[in-house]
């Protein structure tokens, strides 16, 4: 995996952007941060943002299969093996008060 700067993925509207330690801690993810295999990060988007959805339609970063992935019609939670990474893919279901 090639570093990816901290600024190439910090999207602006993100539930939120962490980056890992490796020791189960977490920092908010800066532009001025490194991201490899020694210093992952988890950004956690929500499609229906702007500039999340803009993110996700046109970075380089992500491979077309995992943008097919995340742009598919399922709403599905799944967990998949995606080359060296793994896409978590989580739903949020409000229960209707009756």
């Amino acid at each position: 995996m090639e570093a990816i700067k901290g600024s190439d993925v910090n999207v602006p509207d993100a539930v939120f952007a962490w980056m890992l330690d490796g020791r189960g801690g977490v920092k908010p993810l800066e532009n001025t941060d490194v991201i490899d295999e020694a210093h992952p990060c988890w950004l956690h988007l929500n499609y229906v943002h702007h500039d999340s959805a803009q993110w996700l339609a046109t970075t380089p970063l992500l491979p077309n299969n995992v943008r097919d992935a995340l742009a598919g019609e399922s709403t599905r939670p799944r967990v998949s093996r995606l080359g060296e990474g793994t896409l978590i893919t989580l739903a949020l279901y409000k229960r209707q008060h009756r």
